[in-house]
């Protein structure tokens, strides 16, 4: 039987509150929640936009809070000292270690959070204004274009209102790059997210097929 609930948060009423996942008087509450994903721990990942903050939904159904102070900004740190510009369109992702990795789409950053609540930016413009670890490249089957990361690269170079990611079966994480009308590759080594299989065992993605005609510049 198909059927629709609150996992958490209470339904028309906007907020922040850390606490149960229950649609009740004193459950959690977010305000404009975007992207969603879940850890190979279960763990249901939340980018709540306009708390400017990363939440984490338990297993267990308590709600905390991963990373962010509420503040707009970008700032590299832990827990509450990090900031985010996250967009209304704003879309998270996990890999096989249960890292975080966020499209900070107002910073034009891609930004990872651990398990910890540490936060740093892969790819994009760090606090420094200056472009950050990483190779990226642009997904097409006849040309490549790579770019490596250092402060040669402005902003302007790599990515323009990117919105929408996933961590690949290669460690790579893929970046809608709007303006240009493009998918990137972020090139990180990062771990390959993991499922369960009919058996119960956690596996690795297999790789992907060769992406074709994915960009128009």
């Amino acid at each position: 039987v198909r059927s629709v609930s609150v996992l958490a948060g209470r339904k028309g009423k906007p907020g922040y509150i850390d606490g149960r996942a229950s649609n009740s008087r004193s459950g959690a509450l977010f305000h404009g929640p975007s992207g969603v994903a879940v850890d190979y721990h279960g763990n249901v990942l939340v980018a709540d936009v306009e708390n400017q903050r990363i939440r984490i939904i338990s297993p267990d159904g308590d709600v905390s809070t991963l990373a962010g102070s509420g503040t707009k900004g970008l700032r590299d740190g832990d827990g509450e000292n990090a900031l985010f510009n996250l967009g209304c369109e704003t879309d998270i992702a996990t890999d096989g270690e249960a890292s975080v990795y966020v499209a900070d789409m107002n910073n034009n950053c891609v930004r990872k959070v651990t398990i910890n609540g540490t936060v740093t930016t892969l790819g994009g413009v760090s606090e420094d204004d200056q472009f950050c670890s990483g190779t990226v490249s642009t997904l097409l089957e006849e040309v490549r274009e790579e770019y490596k990361g250092g402060a040669a690269l402005g902003r302007s170079v790599i990515f323009h209102c990117n919105s929408r990611l996933a961590v690949d079966s290669r460690g790579s994480v893929l970046i809608t790059d709007s303006k240009k009308h493009c998918i990137r590759a972020l090139h990180v080594g990062l771990t390959p997210p993991k499922f369960r299989d009919g058996k119960g065992k956690w596996r690795a993605l297999r790789s992907r097929r060769r992406l074709k005609n994915v960009c128009n510049d």
